[in-house]
């Protein structure tokens, strides 16, 4: 072997021991976690309701919904959206509490113009009640309604209207003179009555004044502002379901006001928009001193004590649950770019992977009866955009990621129990889990924040593999585009289906929903 030879076998020896020794370092950084998931040990019921999605009645709506070249309801939307379960819908935003519903039901050409936000002149509502609703349902048949109530710019008689318009009865009698909501929903395209399942009070008015809204209430303000409206409601429907808004802050808004109104409403509703759970706070490409969203341990001490709050008025006839009402990732700032620039991190693999992992931590809190994420079309965190450039439709990754977890059977959720085995490294990221068992069987979710994981799972009683889909990639910053869907379900290829289930590998930066028997 002359010389060339000599060296050349040198170098690729060298490249083979070199890369011999990265691959035992990559294994061995994945880490093997163990789960055990403890079906007798049962945490909470749930239902897909759990899951809830906000709208607006804004631009965004409008620009989803209708098509911009003629004004009329866009059959392409419903398309995109095959598939994806609406078990629970609320109209949301600030924009709410502008928002006048009497003012936007009729002949479109026939309603008033209201103006929505302050920086922009008034404009007819076409996306109004029965327009959503009818849109809604059509997705969804089951689709069921969280309505926030207008407490700034409306009258309690304004709300028991608006109770009657959307669940009243259209046969019932009602005094001379007197219109029969009721009646006008079935004339207007809506024949059932609408099935809302909490009646919200007021939307972020303890939130400090900021582009969208120029006061700030009090917490006495709010209790005496909202009574009357109870008590309209209570009026029409006795078994009403109320919130009550929870507080934007940490102070004592919220022990306030359940002390007050505890006793008369159902829930009590926090609003949440938390940080990457991926992005660490060193992260160099982070901008400095810009609010990145609120730290995950912030949020689990404030769920936290909030969840001390509703304990201490409960009683042995009526407990005050909390229904999250809006939460999502606060897009994250990154140096040399301005904030709008960067909104697509909202909606991005780190969008998909931060959010769900905070839907499985209230997952584990038994009070917490839903969450609504924000929002469907609405600044950073919407599910469905339209290009500027050509109108058309796309979805992003939300939209997938709804679909993942809204599919999932009602069932009660049981504990599961992780180890890390020998290999794990002190550096592996964390994998959440969570279990549902059902009447078919069980279901598992898990969010992994890092590197691909193998996985050791083992359950209390026989069950089979029925199949595992997901969403997940190498880039945080992934996102889909009218050009690209980059993030989509898809099948994982573990075991064989009717067949018990014991190892397998978890993809890097995933969400995965896995199937049992």
């Amino acid at each position: 072997m002359n010389s060339r030879r000599q060296v050349g076998w040198l170098i690729v020896m060298v490249v083979l021991t070199l890369l011999n020794g990265r691959a035992e370092e990559a294994t061995k950084a994945l880490g093997t976690l163990n789960v055990r998931v403890d079906e007798k040990n049962v945490l909470r019921s749930f239902s897909p309701r759990f899951f809830g999605l906000n709208f607006e009645w804004g631009y965004s709506q409008d620009r989803v919904q209708l098509d911009p070249s003629n004004q009329q309801e866009d059959s392409r939307l419903a398309e995109l959206c095959q598939g994806l379960p609406l078990p629970l819908n609320r109209m949301a935003g600030t924009i709410s509490q502008e928002f006048r519903w009497k003012q936007a039901i009729g002949p479109v050409e026939d309603r008033p113009q209201q103006q929505l936000n302050p920086w922009e002149s008034p404009r007819l509502v076409r996306v109004g009640p029965v327009e959503w609703i009818r849109w809604v349902q059509k997705v969804d048949p089951r689709a069921e309604f969280v309505w926030t109530i207008n407490i700034l710019k409306e009258t309690p008689q304004d709300a028991a209207d608006l109770v009657q318009f959307l669940t009243g009865d259209a046969k019932a009698k009602v005094e001379p003179g007197k219109t029969n909501w009721a009646q006008k929903r079935v004339e207007l395209g809506l024949p059932n009555p609408v099935p809302v399942v909490c009646w919200e009070l007021g939307n972020e008015l303890s939130l400090k004044p900021n582009a969208h809204k120029k006061y700030v209430w009090t917490a006495e303000q709010y209790i005496e502002t909202v009574k009357p409206f109870i008590a309209a409601i209570r009026a029409v429907n006795p078994k009403a379901k109320l919130a009550i808004e929870g507080s934007c802050y940490w102070d004592d808004w919220d022990g306030t006001v359940l002390r007050a109104l505890g006793a008369q409403v159902d829930y009590i509703s926090p609003h949440y928009y938390y940080k990457s759970s991926v992005r660490m706070k060193d992260d160099p490409s982070l901008k400095p001193g810009s609010f990145q969203g609120l730290e995950g341990a912030f949020v689990d001490s404030w769920l936290k004590a909030m969840v001390k709050q509703v304990r201490e008025v409960a009683t042995d006839e009526h407990k005050v649950e909390i229904l999250i009402t809006e939460h999502a990732m606060w897009p994250p700032a990154l140096k040399d770019q301005e904030w709008k620039a960067t909104w697509y991190l909202s909606h991005s693999l780190d969008g998909v992977l931060s959010t769900a992992s905070f839907l499985l931590r209230c997952l584990a809190v038994p009070e917490v009866a839903g969450t609504n994420y924000h929002n469907f079309s609405s600044g950073p965190w919407g599910l469905v955009y339209r290009s500027g450039q050509t109108n058309e439709l796309y979805k992003t990754g939300m939209l997938d990621m709804m679909k993942l977890l809204c599919g999932i059977e009602p069932g009660e959720v049981v504990a599961v129990e992780t180890s890390a085995g020998e290999s794990s490294e002190p550096g592996d990221r964390p994998v959440v889990v969570r279990a549902i068992r059902h009447g078919k069987g069980l279901t598992l979710i898990l969010v992994n924040q890092g590197a691909a994981r193998t996985m050791n799972l083992a359950f209390a009683g026989p069950h089979s593999f029925q199949g595992a889909s997901g969403i997940w990639g190498n880039e945080l910053d992934a996102h889909n585009t009218k050009d690209a869907g980059v993030l989509k379900i898809e099948s994982l290829p573990w075991g064989v289906k009717g067949k018990p289930l014991e190892k397998m590998t978890l993809p890097a930066q995933s969400l995965v929903v896995a199937r049992f028997e």
